[in-house]
């Protein structure tokens, strides 16, 4: 067995989309294959704020609205540059 391939979900953001980018979120956390692969939502609030989620959370803000918002969550994530490209950082 091998292991899992770890993939960042980035929802929201500062798009006028953002709602549908949520909604579109909860599709393919709904559709990917969790066998395959781990995935770690990151939703990223209209002024740009980046912090870790899950799938119930953002099911929970898309459901019965098409104008649902992402506010923020308990983690923040920050990416650091570093020579050899960009390191994730949870701080």
């Amino acid at each position: 067995m091998t292991d899992k391939i770890t993939v960042a979900l980035l929802c929201g953001g500062r798009s006028s989309e953002h709602s549908i980018s949520l909604i579109t979120a909860v599709g393919v956390l709904g559709a990917i294959d969790t066998a395959e692969y781990e995935v770690v939502p990151v939703g990223i609030t209209k002024d740009g704020r980046w912090y870790l989620t899950n799938a119930q959370e953002l099911e929970k803000l898309t459901a019965g609205s098409d104008m649902a918002e992402f506010t923020g969550g308990a983690q923040q994530v920050f990416f650091c540059r570093w020579a050899r490209g960009i390191l994730g950082c949870i701080l």
